[in-house]
């Protein structure tokens, strides 16, 4: 089993990589925003799910079939960047952490309005 201090520049690692790879070679539909917000690496490096946040959201679903269609390439291109002996597998997640915090904000305005 690896450190978390490990985990984490891996983490940060794959992210930073990742980021720029989508930037250059995953051609979103017009008019959206991908941003890699984080990633969660298995403890034995295997796999990476790569969180993703889509803006505007109503077309998150538009952009992860651009990202899904370039995945091979992505971590083709991965696999080359990276100096380690195992480099992650990586699978592309929703981040909702917006949609979240939106959610809850608007809950908040009802629970004042209410008062």
């Amino acid at each position: 089993m690896l450190g978390g201090d490990r985990i984490t520049r891996v983490n940060e690692l794959v992210l930073h990589e990742v980021s720029g790879l989508i930037r250059r070679e995953v051609e979103l539909p017009l008019g959206m925003l991908a941003t890699v917000v984080a990633v969660e690496t298995s403890p034995d490096l295997a796999y990476a799910k790569v969180f993703v946040s889509v803006l505007p959201s109503s077309k998150a679903d538009e952009a992860f079939k651009a990202l899904n269609k370039h995945v091979g390439r992505v971590q083709q291109l991965l696999n080359r960047k990276l100096t380690m002996l195992k480099v992650p597998r990586i699978r592309f997640m929703l981040d909702t952490g917006e949609d979240r915090a939106a959610h809850l904000e608007r809950l908040l305005d009802t629970l004042d309005d209410t008062e």
